[in-house]
């Protein structure tokens, strides 16, 4: 999401609104996506929040919806891994 390791609650938040806004996906029109990019953005931030993993997206990415790596950069055994597979997917 673009925070600092050291990101208060206010910060994690104020970065949330922002990406959530920017990639939503009635403001992508035509963006497939889209709608798998926001849904990303709202597991981070509900995992930065409350450190549960957020149950719809594991299960997405446990079924290959958003293609899993095959290779051995994550450890995709756990939550974690899965987090941070997204967060260089989706934020670089």
């Amino acid at each position: 999401m673009g925070v600092a390791d050291s990101a208060t609650e206010e910060d994690i938040k104020q970065a949330y609104r922002r990406l959530a806004f920017e990639n939503h996906p009635d403001r992508n029109a035509g963006d497939a996506d889209a709608h798998k990019r926001f849904i990303a953005i709202n597991c981070a931030y509900e995992f930065l929040i409350s450190g549960k993993p957020c149950g719809e997206i594991l299960n997405q990415a446990r079924a290959g919806a958003f293609g899993v790596p095959e290779d051995e950069k994550f450890k995709l055994d756990s939550p974690w891994g899965y987090f941070l597979w997204w967060r260089d997917r989706y934020f670089g």
